[in-house]
């Protein structure tokens, strides 16, 4: 797959040209192959004006790794990337009084302040902050998972004997589900209590009022316990990491912030789970740098979307045409995934393109929700099934995908 150059992009001014969307949900008005009614959904992005995301230089962020952390990186502080916080908020203090340091790490800080982006990009140039973003918010609307009503005896649903999964075997490693939050009192998830992190203020990762990081969670991993479903690779842990809150709303500086703490503590072999895109012009460039990070330890896999749009993953050489991110992001170790049907067709929502590099079933899935199962259906679902197999070893396939639109089939991963 194709590397991005980091450095000409951390320089790129970032520009969005569509909206996020959660990528569950088909975005035409059509049937689905279960036949019912998938509606277009309501969805916003709005900037948040006394928000902003500084990306620190390289020079502060390498003081750091010395433990020589001040924030214009040339004395010694005593500690890590909290005196870098406390020093900018210092500084930005005596612009504007309120002004105060929302979150950070070791390449970022999240600010609240009143100054405005063009007083603050006034510290671009220094040898302290290399970028300045206008922080957003990004609204999504969930329909309602439909409620599974029927035998609570354990079962290995269609999906999972697709790929090959629903075998238990000892898996050491974990993944990491970004998403709505995983239902950590579910009998059929086996919730990792140690790693799971919200970042979501006044949330708790384990709980999910919206169902589809459960649903993601057990398509992964459900107990093989004689009960309810089972998942690809059963009784694997999962962390949850909860960016997006009961309303549906995503803090995109949050996130940055969820991924960074995914890349500090992700351990080689753990697979992460992304299930949502957007369309834009640029790569963020702090978002594909965090990215890099992770996939230095672990292997991330990307819903491709249900726009049935390409991806143009290989197109990042046109200007001014909107890509699917993040899965247009190619690069080793990142693994993006379009829907397949009961019959190995391309699912009429799903996303395509070359630079998707696996099909797997995402139409009419039973899994976990809270309090019990449920079906949804989106390229959503078919993501955490790949993430299993990677969490079981090695990736097969013996087919590809039927329809796909791009010309060349995507193989169907299996185990």
């Amino acid at each position: 797959m194709n590397s991005y150059n980091p450095m000409a992009i951390r320089l790129a001014i970032v520009l969005w040209f569509g909206l996020f969307f959660i990528s569950c949900k088909n975005e035409k008005n059509e049937k689905n192959e279960s036949g019912s009614e998938v509606f277009p959904e309501e969805k916003f992005v709005q900037s948040i004006p006394d928000e902003f995301i500084l990306r620190y230089t390289d020079k502060v962020v390498d003081s750091m790794d010395t433990n020589k952390a001040n924030f214009d990186g040339t004395e010694r502080a005593g500690t890590n990337k909290r005196a870098v916080a406390n020093k900018l908020a210092t500084e930005l203090r005596k612009l504007d009084s309120k002004a105060t340091v929302l979150g950070f790490t070791e390449r970022f800080a999240l600010i609240k302040t009143g100054l405005g982006k063009n007083a603050l990009s006034s510290l671009l140039g220094s040898s302290r902050i290399q970028s300045v973003q206008q922080n957003y918010v990004i609204k999504f609307k969930f329909e309602e998972i439909r409620k599974f009503t029927g035998s609570t005896k354990e079962h290995i649903p269609w999906n999972i004997l697709r790929v090959g999964g629903g075998r238990y075997s000892v898996i050491n490693a974990r993944a990491w589900v970004l998403d709505t939050g995983v239902d950590q009192t579910h009998k059929d998830i086996n919730y990792d209590v140690s790693y799971s992190a919200s970042f979501v203020p006044g949330e708790v990762a384990g709980r999910d009022s919206k169902g589809h990081g459960t649903h993601i969670a057990g398509i992964i991993g459900a107990r093989a316990n004689g009960e309810g479903v089972v998942g690809v690779a059963p009784n694997v842990r999962i962390s949850s990491v909860k960016v997006i809150d009961k309303d549906g709303s995503l803090n995109y500086g949050r996130y940055l912030q969820a991924l960074d703490y995914v890349a500090l503590h992700a351990e080689s072999g753990d697979v992460v789970n992304l299930s949502f895109v957007s369309n834009q012009i640029e790569p963020n460039a702090i978002e594909l740098e965090l990215l890099e990070l992770i996939v230095g330890k672990a292997s991330i896999v990307i819903a491709a979307g249900n726009a049935t749009n390409n991806t143009n993953g290989v197109r990042q050489d046109i200007n001014d045409v909107p890509k699917v991110f993040p899965a247009a992001y190619n690069m080793q170790g990142v693994y993006t995934v379009s829907a397949c049907d009961k019959n190995d067709q391309l699912a009429s929502f799903s996303n395509y393109g070359l630079g998707v590099d696996y099909a797997e079933p995402g139409v009419e899935i039973l899994s976990t929700v809270p309090g019990g199962y449920g079906y949804d259906s989106g390229t959503s679902m078919a993501a955490p099934h790949l993430v299993g197999l990677l969490l079981k070893g090695n990736v097969k396939s013996n087919s590809f995908l039927k329809s796909d639109l791009d010309g060349q089939p995507d193989p169907i991963g299996t185990n």
